[in-house]
C-alpha cells in the first residue's frame, strides 16, 4: 500500500488532501499541532493515523516519521499561517512565527522527508503555497512572502532531487493549470 503525509491536516484543505489519498487507497498520516482534530480526521479515513506536531520542531517532524514507520510515497506540505493587518502594526515576532511556519517548517518537513525518499530513489514532494505568492492580498503580512519563498525555493530542489528518484511537478500557471509549451 502507498503512503502520504499531509501536514496541516486536522481541517480545511489538508484535511481535504488528506481524504483524497486515503479514497485513492494511501495510507495517510495526518499531522497537525491540533491533536484533536488530527486525530477526528484520522478516525474519519481508513489506514489514516494522526499525529501532533509542529512543523517547526525538527525532533517532532523526525519521531512522527519513525512512528509512521514508512517512508512516505508522497508528502503534502500543507501547514500554514496568515497573520492579517496592516504590516505596520505587525511586530517581529508575528512576522518570524509566519515564516517559521511556511517557509522553515516546509524546509524541515521537506528535508526530513527527502532524506528518506532519496536513499529508497522514489517520491513525490507537494508544497502548497498560495496565489499570494505571485498576487499578494493587502495587509496579508509576511504571507506572501513566505508563499514566494517557498515557490522559488521548490523549483531550486526539484531540479536538484530529480537525479535522485524524486518527482519534479509539473508547473503550473497563475490559476493552478498546467503551462503549455
Amino acid at each position: 500500500m502507498k503512503s502520504a503525509l499531509v501536514t496541516g491536516a486536522g481541517g480545511g484543505l489538508g484535511a481535504a488532501v488528506a481524504r483524497r489519498l486515503a479514497q485513492d487507497g494511501y495510507r495517510v498520516a495526518i499531522v497537525d499541532t491540533d491533536d484533536a482534530a488530527a486525530q477526528a480526521q484520522a478516525g474519519a479515513l481508513p489506514d489514516a493515523v494522526a499525529f501532533a506536531a509542529d512543523v517547526t520542531d525538527e525532533a517532532a517532524i523526525e519521531n512522527v516519521l519513525d512512528a509512521f514507520g514508512d517512508v512516505p510515497d508522497v508528502l503534502v506540505n500543507n501547514a500554514g499561517i496568515v497573520r492579517f493587518g496592516p504590516l505596520l502594526t505587525h511586530d517581529v515576532a508575528q512576522f518570524r512565527k509566519v515564516i517559521d511556519v511556511n517557509l522553515t517548517g516546509t524546509f524541515i518537513v521537506t528535508r526530513a522527508v527527502a532524506r528518506r525518499m532519496v536513499t529508497r530513489g522514489s517520491g513525490s514532494i507537494v508544497n502548497i503555497t498560495s496565489l499570494n505568492a505571485v498576487a499578494p492580498s493587502p495587509d496579508a503580512g509576511a504571507y506572501p512572502a513566505s508563499k514566494a519563498a517557498v515557490a522559488w525555493w521548490v523549483r531550486r530542489e526539484c531540479v536538484a532531487w530529480a537525479q535522485d528518484g524524486l518527482r519534479k511537478p509539473e508547473p503550473l500557471d497563475g490559476r493552478g493549470e498546467r503551462r503549455r509549451g
